[in-house]
């Protein structure tokens, strides 16, 4: 039976359990002080261990350094070892760099330190043997102090050596673990190595996001460290120290002389001596003010939605008019994201309470508002309120009263209390409200209604129209240039032409120009770039993206989305658990979940369905990604039902095109035709529709129309073609599109540029499957099928019209058992 106390230690709670060795908070009652206490059990454990490990600690002991967390005391009580060392208030790094990511020269400072540490270790010949993320903190004033030194062999993890993928080198010397554990603790730091993750390979690319310029060196470095690459490994901590010192005395070196002036003629010595140091120590104190604001997870807001009154239409578009300002201002501005309301009433009406909320949503606080009649007249009274998101305390709470509910003033009068409630923090934007005239805000709040609730228009030329229309009247009503935007995004992705590309980057720069936030645009520019096959430059944006706001969750999920595509998994999920730490959103679960379902991990995307549950609860979010992962499980009628309430709830080509698919390879092939007749209505462009179709009139026996709709299909894609943007759905169209019309020889072609540009890929490789069958290549179809089961495409799919011929085949059947 375990103790209360140990020798003059008292235990007051257990901290962590790392079996069979337990941590606990303890108070030294003879000096008055908070101790560290570790319990190290002996059951089994052989004398000589056991005394080896004894001196081996008391010579750590015997060390002192300032970044070490010195040991106070060893006892024997209970049958087990008690290590006594000192309280030190501080994050593991593990923990700090999941709230934001460090800066490269934040890296190799903090590295610098934990080096010098090993290296004051090394040279009393004395082994850490447990540098790992939970036991380097990193103190309030920013200062590495690592623990757990010694840990003995029969208790706790232990630093990994690489698997052995050569004939085995000579032994490295006990100490060079320490230069490993460093090395891997830097991937830590720079942000690339999330707990649980394989171990990364170090390169330039991986580190670029957060660690910009020093991204190549700090590679080097960690390299160095781990004995990989080329260069040869480090002789010694303290030459580890040396290179990341050089590494951040060498980028402070840099900042401070681009912001110094040129020299000008010799003056007097004194004087010259005097502004030198001032503009070091300014440089010096910008730098860290920097670091610090860097350090600083961004601020969830729950913007929950407005209450008002619901008894006529101006009510209505001044209370929509309220939450379209409130959401677009407060995430305009740095440090903070905005939740939406909607999340936070899908886990109330489940019956959550708010610190539960708080806790899964990662929200620090939420913004309630309120519209009412005032008591005195019949104008409009708006009351805003910030709440702490854990208890529901209020932070701050005003309200202003207007003689009108005209949705313009409703707008100008929650400016006046964003400033108030967001006081130092808060630029305002009213001179952009004020410049936009009723109409003019009401055919935007118009169209915000349409564009939440899924109305827009297939085309989307009537709401275009409208808003360039009503934006010629007020040219400098900001939000109404980035909702055109959006807009004009959409029309370019479905046409993927000169003239719809060159108004959206027209719209676009008007929007930028008009103060619209990059970490809002860009990312539009990324899903374009997706959408036209353009990975790379997708990939490339993402990561200058991630370089300008390294603590936007949201920029952090579009690296992920762009790295899926390029087939790059490790470093897609690394971004993606970014992106859910700095702040748990539906929309990035949702993605991560659709990422994961398109390369067959049907198991993950599934977890991360769940995930999203927890967070937004019954939603069309959900309902879409849940819909889209069971679609590509094979899961067809759970995701039959899915789309039909997507189809009723929102309807959309793309829910439609889904549905079609969903009864396709269940064989219901009338069905089917409505569901993509109904596709192509909604999206007269799309070559998808068109091909889907087509397939289902073949299998339906209506020959002629259905090599018809081949003949459409491939007229859609053939303008990409000469431009040479064709995403991956174009390339599999193509490829299938020319199969079916008898074009054998340019299907095979169109097949090998299909798989080059995506060989992991579970339905690229199944299309090839598909058009080898189309083809009557026996053997290629048998190839392709095995692969494409092996890459976890659904055995569902093979059982579409297309195999018939190959279903009376054994071997075709064998693959299948």
């Amino acid at each position: 039976m375990q103790s209360e106390r140990i020798g003059r230690y008292r235990l007051e709670r257990l901290l962590t359990a790392h079996a069979p060795c337990e941590t606990f908070a303890g108070w030294d009652e003879q000096l008055d002080r908070q101790v560290l206490v570790t319990r190290i059990p002996l059951d089994g454990v052989d004398d000589t261990a056991r005394d080896i490990w004894r001196r081996d600690i008391r010579r750590l002991s015997g060390i002192t350094h300032p970044g070490l967390v010195h040991v106070l005391d060893i006892l024997a009580q209970d049958g087990c070892d008690w290590v006594v060392s000192e309280w030190i208030e501080g994050d593991p790094t593990d923990v700090l760099v999941a709230r934001q990511p460090l800066a490269g020269s934040e890296v190799a400072r903090l590295g610098a330190e934990l080096a010098e540490v090993l290296a004051a270790l090394h040279q009393h010949a004395v082994r850490h043997g447990g540098v790992r993320p939970a036991n380097v903190l990193v103190t309030a004033g920013g200062h590495i102090k690592l623990g757990g030194g010694c840990p003995p062999p029969w208790c706790g993890p232990r630093i990994a050596e690489p698997p052995a993928t050569e004939p085995a080198a000579p032994a490295r010397e006990p100490l060079d673990s320490d230069l490993r554990g460093l090395g891997e603790l830097l991937l830590v730091l720079a942000g690339t190595q999330p707990g649980g993750a394989p171990m990364l390979a170090p390169t330039e690319a991986l580190l670029a996001p957060t660690c910009g310029t020093l991204a190549a060196p700090l590679a080097s470095i960690i390299a160095r460290c781990l004995g990989e690459g080329d260069e040869p490994p480090f002789e010694g901590a303290q030459q580890v120290a040396a290179a990341l010192r050089a590494l951040d005395t060498g980028s402070h070196r840099i900042t401070l002389t681009e912001v110094s002036p040129v020299t000008p003629a010799p003056r007097p010595r004194r004087p010259a001596i005097i502004a030198a140091a001032i503009l070091l120590v300014a440089g010096l104190i910008a730098i860290t003010a920097w670091q610090l604001f860097a350090l600083r997870r961004p601020l969830a807001v729950a913007v929950m939605p407005v209450e008002a009154p619901t008894d006529s239409e101006p009510t209505r578009l001044a209370a929509l008019a309220v939450d379209t300002t409130i959401s677009s201002e407060l995430a305009s501005l740095p440090g903070i994201v905005v939740v939406a309301g909607r999340e936070v009433q899908a886990l109330r009406k489940v019956g959550r309470s708010d610190a539960e909320i708080a806790r899964q949503l990662a929200v620090q606080e939420r913004v309630e508002i309120h519209l009412s009649y005032p008591p005195s007249s019949q104008g409009m009274r708006i009351d805003l309120a910030r709440l702490r998101a854990r208890d529901g305390r209020v932070e701050w709470k005003r309200g202003l009263e207007a003689a009108t509910w005209e949705p313009a003033v409703a707008r100008e009068l929650v400016g006046e209390l964003l400033r108030g409630a967001y006081q130092g923090s808060y630029a305002s934007s009213q001179s952009h409200f004020s410049k936009a005239n009723p109409e003019t805000i009401r055919i935007y709040l118009a169209l915000i209604e349409k564009e939440r609730t899924g109305k827009l228009s297939p085309d989307r030329r009537s709401e275009i129209t409208a808003l360039a229309t009503a934006l010629d009247e007020a040219p400098e009503f900001r939000e109404g240039w980035i909702l055109l935007t959006r807009l004009c995004c959409a029309v370019y992705a479905m046409r993927l032409d000169d003239e719809a590309r060159a108004e959206y980057e027209r719209v676009r720069d008007r929007a930028l120009a008009l103060g619209a936030s990059k970490a809002m645009m860009v990312p539009l520019d990324i899903w374009l770039n997706l959408r036209l096959g353009r990975t790379g430059e997708a990939v490339a944006t993402a990561r200058q993206l991630v370089r300008l706001f390294p603590g936007n969750p949201n920029a952090w999920q579009r690296l992920g989305e762009a790295l899926s595509v390029a087939g790059q998994v490790v470093e897609a999920e690394a971004a993606f658990a970014r992106s859910s730490r700095l702040h748990p959103s539906a929309d990035a679960l949702a993605s991560l979940a659709r990422a994961r379902s398109s390369r067959g991990d049907h198991v993950g995307a599934r977890a991360a369905v769940t995930e999203l549950r927890a967070v937004a609860g019954e939603s069309p979010t959900l309902t879409a990604a849940e819909a889209f992962v069971e679609m590509y499980a094979g899961n067809l009628v759970l995701a039959e039902r899915l789309y039909r309430q997507l189809t009723s709830d929102l309807g959309g080509y793309l829910a439609f095109n889904n549905l079609g698919v969903c009864l396709f390879y269940q064989g219901k092939f009338s069905a089917a035709k409505d569901a993509f007749q109904r596709a192509r209505e909604l999206a007269p462009t799309s070559y998808l529709a068109a091909r889907n179709l087509a397939d289902t009139l073949m299998a339906l026996n209506e020959r002629e129309l259905a090599l018809q709709g081949y003949e459409n299909a491939l007229e859609l894609i053939e303008p990409l073609l000469a431009r040479g943007t064709l995403p991956l759905s174009a390339l599999e169209a193509r490829a299938v599109c020319l199969a079916r019309l008898g074009h054998a020889s340019d299907a095979a072609r169109a097949v090998d540029s299909m798989v080059k540009a995506n060989p992991h890929h579970p339905e690229v490789i199944f299309t090839a499957a598909l058009v080898a069958a189309v083809s009557g290549e026996r053997a290629s179809a048998l190839a392709w099928t095995r692969r494409a089961l092996e890459l976890h495409a659904p055995a569902v799919w093979f059982e579409s019209p297309e195999f018939d011929r190959l279903r009376a085949d054994h071997e075709f059947r064998q693959l299948f058992r």
